[in-house]
């Protein structure tokens, strides 16, 4: 018990450092980089200009906060800060640097034009959306979505030529870091639903649970948007009492998250390991399904599998095919009801902040679910019933089809 106790306290006590630090650089530097920085990129792009929305300081803090917010295990994800890095980059491109250092280049004036900022800010966040998913359609898919307003020919070609630059560059480095020498980057990215080499099956009957899915998507979408708003209203009144009560809410929202994530799982029954398996059961690892945790040898934690790890490795194990007796259903059930909390309660703080991957963990709970129920009737994965449940409550919340169809 005591090593349990251990493990908790250095576990909550790394995870509250990083928020501190987080919500410290953008309480009291960066107040603009808190959130995902998405709607105000829209709000730019329709006439409302923010101070300081793409200044160096608002790019340090967002760039700094993000790995702060994400490391700390919070419920949020990464990729709306990387859509507000990428509109930083191009704007301080576009005016030389910032105001303190800014290059007096002649060739610079031709950018000091409302419209050219504005393209420029849209190509900013077309690259932002390819660096999160790799997914250079999908980024120039979402400037036309989503961000622009007034869109032409020439904005088409432009953010698909960003876009497949950064494409090149993160294969790249994905290409040199392959000997281990860079970490973890680039063993998986955000291409969640590897479908390569996997022959889909499905009958007329099943075009009646995917329809259910959406069904569900679109009504928990407008659901979460609702509580969503309560809440953020809610941490509006706290915020207004100062900067120390916006630290102290970010702080208790990682404390309550450290004791769920950690906790839960020892309310999960030990699963014995198949010995049919291809891959390492249990995995001892800091990547992979099967994680023992408390589990004795042959055995091995499902809840801790999706709890204990990063959010993308745990989408990628609920995504995971040809694993349909891996989760229980009390584990999935209980995955979803806590993400469905956290994710109402993390966005809203005062640290950089994706609302992307939390929805998906939500979504891919659900539609888990939905496959197990569906078992005996269709001969769909259930990976794939994960990546619809995914896709269906994105849209059902953020009203995306066409970008979420691509990056799915």
């Amino acid at each position: 018990m005591c090593r349990y106790l251990t493990g908790f306290a250095f576990f909550a006590g790394a995870n509250f450092l990083l928020t501190l630090v987080a919500a410290f650089l953008t309480v009291y530097f960066a107040p603009t980089a808190a959130g995902p920085g998405v709607p105000e990129i829209k709000a730019y792009l329709n006439g409302v200009d923010t101070p300081n929305m793409f200044g160096a300081t608002t790019l340090f803090v967002k760039i700094i906060g993000s790995i702060g917010a994400v490391s700390a295990g919070l419920d949020l994800g990464k990729e709306g800060p990387l859509i507000h890095i990428g509109t930083c980059i191009a704007s301080l491109l576009g005016q030389g640097g910032p105001d303190n250092y800014r290059l007096s280049w002649h060739w610079l004036r031709y950018f000091y034009n409302d419209r050219d900022k504005r393209d420029l800010i849209t190509y900013g966040s077309s690259s932002g959306v390819c660096a999160a998913f790799r997914a250079p359609i999908g980024g120039v898919l979402f400037a036309l979505e989503e961000v622009a307003t007034w869109w032409r020919s020439a904005l088409l070609w432009r953010t698909f030529f960003s876009t497949a630059v950064v494409v090149v560059v993160l294969r790249a480095f994905i290409e040199y870091c392959k000997s281990g020498s860079c970490g973890l980057f680039g063993k998986g990215g955000l291409i969640m639903f590897d479908v390569s080499g996997v022959i889909v099956r499905y009958h007329v009957v099943d075009i009646i649970p995917v329809a259910i899915i959406g069904v569900i998507g679109g009504l928990l979408g407008s659901l979460y948007n609702h509580v969503l708003h309560k809440v953020l209203r809610l941490y509006n009144l706290i915020n207004e009492k100062g900067k120390l009560h916006k630290l102290l809410l970010a702080l208790s929202v990682s404390l309550f998250t450290s004791i769920c994530t950690y906790g839960l799982p020892f309310l999960a029954k030990c699963k014995p390991c198949d010995s049919s398996l291809s891959v390492s059961c249990p995995g001892t690892g800091e990547r992979g399904n099967f994680k023992q945790f408390n589990c004795p040898n042959g055995y091995y934690n499902d809840l801790a599998t999706l709890l204990l790890t990063t959010n993308e490795d745990a989408v990628r194990n609920i995504f995971s095919l040809n694993t349909a007796t891996e989760f229980q259903v009390t584990s999935l059930l209980t995955f979803f009801v806590l993400y469905c909390i956290l994710g109402v309660i993390t966005f809203g703080i005062a640290v950089p902040s994706g609302l992307f991957l939390p929805i998906i963990l939500m979504g891919s709970g659900y539609g888990r679910l939905l496959g197990i129920a569906m078992r005996p009737y269709t001969k769909i994965d259930q990976g794939l019933y994960a990546v619809l449940g995914a896709a269906s409550l994105m849209a059902g919340s953020m009203r995306m089809t066409f970008c979420l169809c691509h990056i799915s």
